[in-house]
């Protein structure tokens, strides 16, 4: 049984013991969500006028902003050398574009469990935004925020919880368009 295999060659108690994703053959060789770490988040954001020209077509605002949302993911996960698939490497396989394969050449290829809403997050952001005949923009900032996962799918019946922060930048060119006209001033 590869199960019992698995069991023997790394036999011991690991609560609560941090892990580093390693080489084939070490605790967890593999650990990816790999069809993205995908956020459905509410933002709100709020703008401040820094400038703005005599007729307002153009202007410069700056803008901070928080979110908050649900994050799903599709993990794919070798632990303890035994993939999602239930198939063991025994140490001796290597990432290929396709999943493990083993060193005689086997494909152990990791299933996907599926995209399962895992966790929850938050972000914040700043930036600024330049205004173009008052419909076109272009937009630069940076964002950063944390994403907690709190039961994403590993071997057989295991899950896993992981705690990411992460930081980016943006740019964004775009038009906007009024969809509720309000009173003329």
């Amino acid at each position: 049984d590869l199960f019992a295999q698995a069991q023997g060659d790394f036999a011991g108690t690991y609560n609560h013991t941090p892990m580093t994703v390693g080489q084939p053959g070490t605790i967890v060789s593999d650990l990816q969500h790999c069809d993205g770490l995908n956020a459905i988040q509410v933002d709100l954001s709020h703008y401040v006028p820094l400038a703005q020209s005599k007729n307002g077509k153009f202007a410069i605002e700056a803008f901070g902003s928080v979110g908050a949302g649900i994050y799903v993911t599709d993990t794919r996960a070798n632990v303890f050398s035994m993939t999602a698939d239930g198939s063991y490497d025994s140490g001796q396989s290597q990432e290929s574009g396709h999943g493990f394969i083993s060193a005689i050449g086997h494909d152990k290829k990791h299933t996907h469990a599926q995209f399962v809403v895992d966790g929850f997050g938050a972000s914040v952001g700043a930036g600024f935004r330049a205004t173009a005949f008052k419909y076109l923009f272009a937009e630069a900032g940076i964002k950063a925020g944390v994403a907690r996962l709190t039961s994403f799918h590993s071997i057989d019946d295991g899950r896993g919880s992981q705690t990411i922060g992460w930081a980016q930048t943006n740019v964004a060119i775009g038009a906007q368009f009024p969809i509720a006209l309000g009173k003329k001033k």
